[in-house]
């Protein structure tokens, strides 16, 4: 998302080759994965063909599968890993879901900042001199680096998520105030998931003290 919302030309420099490198490991993963032996369960045991792999992965549900590698929709198995880490760290339970909610609050930020930075390019409006009638526009930052404008779509993306909400950058046109609709509402469930989360887990305190006491 980032790219597609700031990165305007194909310069090659060091942020283009590193995407690159995460496009190609995404795609040997997705190649491997479609080739990768599976267990039969009639036959009791790994079915290594060639063919019979393929024609296993060419069916509906292998089709599905699949499309789990794509890498936007492979960010949520790092739950997975977290999980595991939580496990063999020993880490206490309520510190591992208050960095888990705090990761996706980031995360949400990010993604909403670059849907808040790339809708000014599927935006015709123009003002009463013709010119380009945008949130950048009107904030005087359409013209700056992508650097500036990602940790300023960043900004306001957080503060709208924190329902904070300064009013500093303005809501120009008709599909920005659709976007800021669905980052306010995206920022309530947040907030309220983990003001639930709190209850929750000092619940879950309480509950373990009272089953301490009960047994010493």
């Amino acid at each position: 998302p980032f790219e597609i919302a700031f990165v305007q030309q194909d310069d090659v420099d060091a942020l283009f080759i590193f995407d690159r490198c995460v496009d190609l490991s995404f795609c040997i993963d997705m190649v491997f994965n479609f080739i990768t032996p599976y267990w039969d369960p009639h036959a009791n045991a790994m079915v290594e063909e060639l063919p019979l792999i393929i024609k296993q992965y060419l069916t509906i549900f292998r089709i599905l599968r699949i499309l789990r590698v794509i890498k936007l929709v492979r960010v949520f198995r790092a739950s997975r890993i977290f999980s595991r880490w939580q496990a063999q760290l020993n880490i206490p339970m309520a510190i591992f879901k208050l960095a888990g909610h705090l990761a996706t609050i980031l995360l949400l930020a990010h993604w909403l900042g670059c849907l808040w930075g790339g809708v000014v390019h599927f935006e015709y409006h123009t003002d009463a001199q013709g010119n380009k009638l945008s949130w950048m526009s009107v904030y005087g930052i359409d013209n700056k680096g992508m650097q500036t404008q990602y940790v300023t779509s960043l900004y306001w993306a957080v503060v709208t998520i924190l329902t904070i909400g300064y009013g500093d950058i303005p809501v120009v046109t008709l599909e920005e105030k659709g976007i800021a609709i669905v980052c306010m509402i995206a920022g309530c469930g947040t907030y309220s998931f983990g003001t639930a989360l709190m209850i929750l887990l000092r619940l879950l305190n309480d509950t373990t003290k009272r089953r301490m006491r009960f047994l010493m």
